[in-house]
């Protein structure tokens, strides 16, 4: 299933304005399975700054800045999923989920996704860096519900289109994993200890105040591909919570060599490929 990009623009190249809404900016955060198969791109967070490229399905290879292999993998296969069951006899067989542009999906006049299957339904996740922050900054559907986006506006940055918002997380927002959401704050540290994680309440006493409702984040989405190009914290300092992701190439062609670590390869320190940030 291909979608074309929300504008293709003319002839010259010149971008054809549109009206922005929190509405599309939702729906253009859970549109990224079906927008690009593959990505070059510049990622940088509190703890890591590295360049990768993304293959769909499951493949990644991830280098330091200055080109040295920090790791290399191709998981093309279907996931067998969880045991289904099959008529009186309660027979069970593994499912096998599709991927995300196997299936059809409803789109709006923008060509956004309107409404996406769940992960019971198709296989969502790209493959993981370090943390799920990579992983929901590809696809970050975790946007899309349960946060309110106001001064939502469109930008050109770094020379891609961009949509731009404010993002307050409410008590309905789930991120794709607690412990490293996309928004970083008191709604996701208390789903994360619900859930068993750390050993007590949160370390940083600016977040155990209760007010989530002073919490604000900068959001901003690359157009073309609907994955997340920064967040930054609006409400107060906090280098954690800050990421960027410069979106070097789409849907390029790279051999399936590129996804393979050779035989022996030694990883770098994590120094290596350390942002340096504080």
């Amino acid at each position: 299933m291909s979608i074309m990009p929300v504008r293709a623009g003319t002839d010259d190249g010149t971008l054809v304005p549109m009206p922005v809404s929190p509405l599309s900016f939702a729906r253009l955060a859970q549109s990224s399975p079906w927008r690009w198969r593959s990505l070059q791109l510049r990622y940088a967070d509190s703890r890591y700054a590295v360049r990768a490229w993304v293959g769909r399905p499951r493949a990644l290879r991830v280098e330091t800045l200055d080109g040295r292999l920090v790791q290399a993998v191709a998981r093309p296969e279907h996931a067998e999923g969880s045991m289904i069951s099959f008529g009186v006899d309660g027979v069970s067989a593994p499912v096998v989920r599709p991927w995300p542009w196997e299936v059809e999906v409803p789109l709006d006049a923008e060509g956004l996704v309107v409404r996406r299957p769940s992960t019971v339904e198709v296989e969502l996740d790209d493959e993981i860096f370090q943390t799920y922050r990579f992983v929901a900054a590809l696809d970050p559907a975790e946007l899309a519900s349960g946060v309110d986006l106001t001064d939502v506006r469109e930008q050109v940055w770094r020379d891609r289109l961009v949509w731009e918002a404010t993002a307050r997380p409410t008590p309905a927002y789930r991120p794709r994993c607690t412990c490293c959401a996309l928004l970083p704050g008191v709604i996701a540290e208390g789903l994360f200890l619900a859930e068993g994680g750390g050993a007590g309440g949160p370390s940083d006493p600016d977040v155990r105040s209760p007010d989530w409702r002073a919490e604000e984040f900068f959001v901003r989405l690359d157009v073309r591909t609907g994955v997340v190009a920064a967040v930054d914290r609006l409400d107060r300092h906090d280098p954690a919570a800050r990421l960027t992701l410069d979106v070097e190439a789409v849907d390029g062609d790279w051999p399936p060599e590129h996804f393979v670590e050779p035989r022996g390869h030694r990883h770098p320190p994590a120094s290596a490929f350390s942002s340096g940030a504080g």
